[in-house]
């Protein structure tokens, strides 16, 4: 039977409760993740430094219990202003890395899965924009029902809904004879 608003509504608390609680107990970068899995919810987090060496830049990072992966990030990735720099080498990159078998946003019973990935320092989440390659998420292929897609997008805070600006789902691999290109800044 599907599950009801109310119980997913209490999940989704519990999971961004979770969340807050591990991503505040790391306190050494470099240290091994710390990672949670059950039958509906897979997460690692992690704090890094970024820079040569790190995690964040030098091997793809799986979420735990899950094919879903991306790809050594940007070098540009946390480049910017001074004062985030400042930040940065003085808290670390915390990352988080989730797959849920349900939307923690939408409370919709019939949503799918949803994998994300977020970074913040202490100072709280980081905005990531203007980047000169992107970031590459690969996820597992999943059955869905006959019309509905599985879509590229992110939760948009501000906006409070999902975005797809600056977003691009593919296939992988790519359909014989074509190729991708990145067009810095789009």
């Amino acid at each position: 039977s599907p599950v009801s608003l109310t119980v997913l509504k209490v999940v989704s608390n519990v999971v961004n409760s979770l969340a807050t609680s591990l991503v505040s107990a790391l306190t050494t970068p470099g240290a091994p993740p710390i990672t949670v899995s059950s039958p509906l919810i897979q997460m690692s987090v992690a704090l890094d430094l970024p820079g040569p060496g790190s995690r964040l830049f030098s091997a793809p990072l799986t979420a735990p219990g899950s094919k879903s992966s991306f790809a050594p990030l940007p070098a540009d990735l946390f480049a910017g202003v001074s004062r985030r720099r400042r930040l940065l080498a003085s808290s670390g990159v915390r990352t988080q890395f989730s797959s849920l078998a349900f939307d923690p946003h939408t409370l919709d019973v019939n949503s799918t899965g949803t994998t994300t990935l977020a970074f913040s320092t202490s100072a709280g989440d980081l905005n990531i924009s203007g980047l000169s390659t992107p970031i590459r998420f690969t996820l597992p292929v999943v059955p869905l029902a006959d019309g509905v897609k599985a879509q590229c997008q992110f939760w948009d805070t501000a906006a409070g809904n999902y975005s797809i600006v600056g977003c691009v789902s593919l296939p992988d691999p790519l359909p014989r004879g074509h190729n991708v290109s990145w067009k810095p800044g789009f």
